[in-house]
């Protein structure tokens, strides 16, 4: 049965009055004009009780993203356009603007009618402000909520760590996260909606909880990974490959940009995927499940890497600096795994014997390689 509803709007020049047929099916199919003036009336306060029904429908529906994107480029296109610097924060604030509706929507749904005496709130400009703040200064952020309503405010929590410290972190799911030194996630205080999405700079493992109905998404730069639960790691360090690694269960990994996702790669147990910015690039390729699982238990892991990276990841984990005279040396390729226990002495000890170079030090902080005559 096809449903026929006639939405009311004013122009703001002249004050004259439209009205705009929106034809909705099962499931709802909008047209995109239509769509955005819902939106638009919504974020004004202006629904009737019918309408923000309609608005939770569009919700769920794809491409809705894209409109609210549109809708703060048109609002405060410079304010939202700061706010789009990283893009995994853009993908936060816009799931920020569907909490704020399901949460209106939820309180509102006995009005018959919104009252015309009702100021416009304008929640895309406290949205992009917050998007700004986000990015600058980094901790503890409050998604803005209706002066009208009660509704609990979503806070957006981040945790960071630096250099020579490892933390594991449980979600508001359940999920743990082992995160590396030098990274950092955020996430909100407790999921909402049909997904449960994070991002993340630097490294981590995670160990998600199963559920079909919520997919979790991780959003590393332009990378989403999407599990419904299942053991992964990911490297995401901004200026290196970005790479998926699978422990257990299946794994979609995707790129985004500019309103397009392009599928990368479909991951099984064993197998992991590589992305490279900067040549557009894509390497398949395998990992030793068992190396995956060392990593999450505080163990360094390295398996057939070039020893700069190498040096990079002992940089991060024991908080040193490690500089060579020679960069032949840094191309020397490394398998080795080392306990958490073990000092960067003893390691960098090791791995001059098996990479033929020497070393000095400056009280085990700043290390000088060198090769071997």
């Amino acid at each position: 049965m096809l449903v026929v509803l006639f939405v009311f709007f004013k122009n703001s020049i002249g004050g004259r009055v439209h009205d705009l047929r929106l034809y909705i099916g099962r499931p709802m199919i909008m047209e995109q004009t239509a769509a955005k003036i819902l939106l638009k009336k919504f974020l004004e306060n202006k629904c009737s009780a019918k309408e923000l029904e309609l608005v939770r429908e569009l919700m769920q529906q794809p491409g809705t993203d894209q409109i609210l994107h549109q809708i703060m480029l048109e609002q405060d296109g410079e304010t939202w356009a700061k706010s789009l610097q990283e893009d995994q924060q853009s993908a936060l604030v816009i799931a920020g603007l569907k909490q704020k509706v399901f949460n209106q929507i939820d309180n509102n749904t006995h009005l018959k009618e919104q009252a015309g005496s009702i100021k416009k709130l304008h929640f895309w400009r406290y949205a992009a402000i917050w998007a700004v703040l986000a990015i600058g200064i980094g901790s503890y952020y409050l998604i803005s909520r209706d002066k009208e309503t009660t509704n609990k405010q979503i806070a957006l929590l981040e945790r960071k760590n630096p250099f020579g410290q490892r933390s594991k972190i449980i979600l508001p799911d359940g999920s743990e996260i082992y995160l590396g030194a030098g990274s950092k996630v955020t996430f909100p205080e407790r999921f909402v909606g049909n997904t449960r999405e994070i991002s993340l700079e630097g490294e981590a493992f995670f160990e998600v909880k199963k559920d079909h109905s919520h997919p979790f998404i991780v959003h590393a730069g332009t990378i989403q990974t999407r599990v419904l639960g299942t053991s992964f790691k990911i490297n995401a360090f901004k200026g290196e490959v970005l790479t998926v690694a699978v422990a257990t269960g299946r794994v979609g990994v995707s790129q985004h940009q500019n309103g397009k996702a392009i599928p990368l790669a479909v991951l099984t147990p064993g197998h992991k995927v590589s992305w490279n910015s900067q040549t557009k690039s894509v390497i398949p390729g395998n990992v030793e499940v068992d190396n995956l699982k060392n990593w999450q238990q505080g163990k360094l892991v390295f398996d057939n890497v070039p020893l700069e990276q190498v040096t990079r990841e002992l940089e991060r984990w024991y908080n040193v600096s490690i500089n060579f005279t020679d960069h032949k040396i840094a191309t020397y390729r490394v398998n080795a795994t080392f306990s958490s226990d073990e000092s960067i002495d003893q390691v960098m000890k090791v791995l001059s014997i098996g990479g033929k170079f020497n070393y000095t030090t400056k009280n085990n902080k700043s290390f000088h390689v060198f090769k071997k005559k």
